[in-house]
């Protein structure tokens, strides 16, 4: 009988033994956090994507170290607490209303059809190669808007499992890494395009803001303005995909609380000019915020499915979706 039970002293080492695991589990992702951004900083590379950073970040980790199933659980709840609240900071941090009112409507139209055939095309392509709901998702909503700080924003809304928020991130930015080294560079000469077609075109079709920043930062200043102009106005959009893609999975309609806040922030920081300086800081907490809870996603995915047929049946979703975009921008780029 003695030998089933634990004596009240052992319980009480067991107890502490877990609450040490998890905080060593909760130190390590905010170490990563904070390590995502400093390098991000550091490197002055806009392609290093802190986000990424901290998901790689976690996901090495994973050969090191192993987790308890009390650290398991905290680590799956952190993205869901600090992703919204981060989504916040978004809105006050990169909605722009006026630079949005600035950008010119043939420029829109172009925009939403890019967006649309993301979309479509990414989900179709998702169910042709048997992606699950989400991964599909995640792929239309970071290839469709803003790369990583899409894939996060949608992830918590839809309850994406770390797998799918790990596959859909490095399939699009492998996708975007392939567009900037070769397919942008070789068709602005095909095309021949000027430097405020190419800024435009960057700023459309790119899924990362970081990658529009090295695809035209040897252009002019004012074609550059256009191509962040035009890439900030793929933000907005997260008030349609998310919603969008929330609604898919729970079979009916639904809204996100903190949506409302997120399009709040923006418009306060648009319009209300004391306001204005709180930009640089929601970004910087929000660089912070959204590290820790893709650390904790990356600790949590399984890097087997990373290198397996299904992380690269992702990447193809997420290239060819690319492609068919790419396509359709220089269709519609004759007509408007």
């Amino acid at each position: 009988m003695l030998g089933l039970c634990k004596r009240k002293e052992d319980i009480v080492l067991d107890k502490k033994k877990s609450f040490h695991i998890s905080g060593f589990g909760v130190f390590l992702v905010i170490l990563f956090g904070l390590g995502a951004v400093f390098i991000k900083k550091a490197s002055g590379i806009p392609l290093f994507d802190e986000l990424l950073i901290a998901m790689t970040l976690g996901i090495i980790a994973q050969i090191f170290v192993t987790c308890d199933q009390r650290t398991e659980r905290i680590l799956r709840w952190t993205p869901r607490v600090l992703i919204p609240f981060g989504l916040i900071l978004y809105g006050a941090a990169n909605l722009d209303f006026k630079l949005f009112a600035a950008v010119p409507d043939t420029y829109k139209i172009t925009l939403f059809i890019a967006i649309l055939t993301f979309l479509v095309t990414a989900l179709t392509l998702a169910g042709l190669f048997g992606l699950k709901d989400r991964t599909g998702y995640l792929i239309a909503s970071g290839s469709s808007v803003c790369g990583a700080s899409a894939i996060a924003a949608t992830a918590s809304a839809i309850d994406a499992e770390p797998d799918d928020i790990s596959c859909s991130l490095v399939a699009v930015f492998i996708s975007a890494l392939l567009g900037l080294i070769i397919l942008f560079p070789l068709l602005r000469r095909a095309c021949s395009m000027s430097d405020t077609e190419y800024g435009i075109f960057c700023g459309t079709v790119f899924q990362f803001t970081g990658f529009v920043k090295s695809a035209v930062s040897g252009l002019p200043a004012e074609a550059q303005k256009v191509a962040l102009a035009v890439k900030s106005l793929r933000y907005l959009c997260l008030i349609f995909t998310i919603p969008l893609f929330t609604s898919l999975t729970k079979g009916k309609m639904s809204m996100p609380w903190y949506l409302v806040l997120f399009l709040a922030g923006g418009v306060l920081c648009s319009f209300v000019s004391t306001l204005s300086g709180l930009r640089h800081i929601s970004e910087s907490a929000l660089s912070f915020i959204w590290s820790i809870a893709m650390a904790s996603i990356g600790f949590n995915a399984n890097m087997r499915v990373l290198f397996s047929s299904y992380g690269l049946k992702a990447f193809l979703v997420s290239f060819l979706s690319m492609l068919v975009t790419i396509g359709i921008f220089l269709v519609s780029r004759m007509v408007f």
